[in-house]
């Protein structure tokens, strides 16, 4: 959604409830809330990829956003085959493994032994990599505490749970 069809979507929101206004059927202060989250989910969607987009470029300029999306699994989800890394972001293996070489090569992913089968390997994050993580996750969290610095602690952890509430809720 670019600025100016936000700003007119917001604008039509506005409209609406000024014509609602003194309304009392639930159905339509449902459906402005309803469109009111639309406009939000939208809105952090397009933020969060614009800063996880930075946070890929701070953590290595040429990084591609696939490779930095394949750190950040491995470092949530721990060691893992290449199979599961492509079952995970429904891609080929060659894929895959075609990022990995260049993670490997750029020192991020480390290849080692699977304990349970000996004929594959488990990939996991470097100790560099997770390194350059804790620091840009330091730095993440920092911004967040800036955003809600005027936010009594009820509010925030009320916030918080709503929102994985609705983090639930979505399909998968």
């Amino acid at each position: 959604m670019t600025p100016a069809e936000r700003q007119e979507a917001l604008h039509l929101v506005e409209e609406l409830q000024r014509e609602r206004a003194g309304a009392a059927h639930p159905a339509v202060e449902r459906d402005d809330a309803i469109m009111s989250l639309e406009l939000s989910v939208s809105e952090i969607f397009r933020t969060v990829k614009n800063s996880h987009r930075q946070l890929a470029q701070g953590f290595d300029p040429p990084l591609s956003m696939f490779g930095f999306g394949v750190l950040r699994f491995l470092r949530q989800h721990g060691p893992v085959r290449v199979g599961d890394l492509a079952q995970a972001f429904e891609t080929d293996k060659a894929v895959v493994s075609r990022q990995l070489a260049a993670l490997r090569e750029r020192g991020y992913v480390v290849h080692r032994d699977d304990p349970s089968d000996r004929r594959a390997s488990l990939i996991e994050l470097s100790e560099e990599a997770q390194t350059q993580f804790t620091a840009a996750r330091t730095q993440l969290r920092d911004s967040y505490h800036h955003l809600v610095d005027d936010w009594s602690d009820d509010e925030l952890a009320s916030f918080a749970a709503m929102l994985e509430r609705f983090a639930r809720a979505l399909p998968r």
